[in-house]
């Protein structure tokens, strides 16, 4: 491990700029391949393919309007509103191949969706079907995109000291992948990976992120601690994000200061 901190506890490899031993690759090599083999069975699972984005679909018509039709951010056109409501069961994909072939009719501007989980999955769908398309996976690559900016920043700023949090994380995120969450089809319509509902489980790792740096502010060079506080501000934005998206996330701000 690192040398020695103030504090007691060992500093990360990264802030130290010492080489990292065998042990210390191992371990993040260990966390690379447990987000990977999350995010393959994430888009090689048919249910998970098959996902209907039922509860989500005012905010993805939202999304789509602006990203499909230029419609203003937060708008919504009735007709395509209309048309992700129309079958809220069938998978999202149908949904979105009818719209980008069929240049579906706009309908009129609302200008606001009334589905009450107000405009944060809004801005998630939106900025993913720009990025990515208009494909149901946009939406969980989004997610995990999140997840893993969130993992860089976690692993960068405590080392292969926060590895096992992060190996634990994405290996409890993929056993959920075959539990009831997933195929259960009356659960699965309420719950799809990468949705509003899923998304308070971005919040955990930034979480954990904020708390460490609480507990524990090591001592560092002259340009260890800019670099720390932009990973705690990068981890900030992603709890924030998953906190609009799904409110109960914001429990874990209680939690961090309470125990901070």
């Amino acid at each position: 491990m690192g040398k020695e901190t103030k504090s007691g506890h060992s500093a990360s490899v990264l802030n130290t700029g010492a080489p990292p031993s065998r042990a210390q690759r191992v371990r993040i090599l260990l966390t690379l391949l447990s987000f990977l083999i999350y995010a393959a069975n994430l888009f090689l699972l048919p249910e998970a393919r098959d996902a209907a984005f039922a509860v989500e679909r005012s905010s993805v018509a939202a999304a789509v309007s602006n990203a499909a039709y230029g419609a203003q951010f937060g708008t919504v056109y009735s007709e395509v509103l209309e048309q992700f409501l129309r079958h809220i069961d069938a998978p999202l994909q149908r949904d979105l191949e009818g719209t980008a072939e069929s240049g579906a009719p706009r309908g009129e501007v609302m200008k606001t969706i009334h589905d009450g989980y107000g405009v944060g999955y809004v801005v998630v769908a939106t900025i993913a079907f720009r990025l990515f398309g208009l494909h149901f996976w946009s939406l969980p690559l989004m997610m995990l995109c999140l997840m893993a900016l969130s993992a860089i920043a976690f692993l960068w700023r405590f080392g292969d000291d926060a590895a096992d949090i992060a190996i634990l994380y994405f290996s409890a995120l993929t056993a959920m992948l075959f539990t009831t969450l997933v195929w259960d089809p009356a659960i699965s319509l309420q719950i799809s990976i990468g949705g509003i509902r899923f998304f308070s489980l971005v919040a955990i790792l930034p979480a954990f992120h904020l708390l460490f740096d609480i507990i524990d502010r090591p001592t560092v060079g002259p340009n260890g601690g800019g670099r720390n506080d932009f990973l705690l501000g990068a981890q900030t934005v992603i709890l924030v994000s998953a906190v609009l998206v799904r409110g109960s996330a914001a429990t874990m701000i209680g939690a961090i200061g309470w125990c901070g």
